[in-house]
């Protein structure tokens, strides 16, 4: 199932962002859920309590923090999601590539056409990410992710994890128990013991 989060504080621009969504999904066959967010911090919240999301629809100008503060957050939380910024202010559409932001939508009568365009890039992104699991490392500003199946063994070097795979060496700066307990790195485990 696609899970997608829409942010956006004006009712009628979230209930008609949610119901293109809908029905462009429909359309192709999708399994989904559209979560409807009127309050920036609401979101936030259910990311803290694990509540995860393959793709971000934000509004850019919110109350109480704007959208490119949602996507720093949203990025401190979570790496790997698309979003997409879906909004009234064009004057914005270069800062929010800070945040890694894939699209760039302006309300209006070209807004549906422009959903379908960016689903129909990042949907089966989504789903084949869904079916290679991944350990996702994050450094600073960089982000990498490593495929479960090409990993060849971990190994504790003091504060860090080494992880020797197909593409080379990363470094976790975690302990190797945490790492374990870790859910992602422990159904791995669990499913290629």
């Amino acid at each position: 199932m696609i899970k997608i989060a829409v942010l956006d504080d004006s009712e009628s621009d979230r209930s008609q962002l949610g119901a293109a969504l809908e029905e462009e999904l429909e359309r192709r066959g999708e399994k989904y859920g559209v979560f409807l967010y009127e309050k920036p911090f609401s979101l936030l919240e259910d990311l803290d309590q694990d509540e995860d999301f393959d793709l971000f629809f934000l509004d850019m100008e919110l109350p109480g923090i704007d959208g490119l503060g949602v996507a720093r957050e949203i990025r401190r939380r979570v790496m790997e999601p698309p979003i997409i910024y879906v909004t009234s202010h064009a004057e914005y559409s270069i800062q929010a590539f800070e945040v890694e932001a894939r699209r760039y939508i302006i309300k209006g009568k070209h807004m549906e056409e422009k959903l379908t365009e960016a689903l129909d890039v990042l949907l089966p992104r989504i789903k084949a990410g869904k079916t290679q699991k991944s350990y996702v490392t994050a450094h600073y500003t960089d982000v990498e992710r490593i495929p479960y199946d090409e990993i060849y063994w971990m190994k504790k070097e003091e504060k860090y994890v080494r992880i020797y795979h197909k593409r080379g060496t990363s470094f976790v700066r975690k302990s190797l128990q945490a790492l374990l307990k870790e859910q992602n790195a422990f159904a791995w485990l669990t499913e290629n013991s």
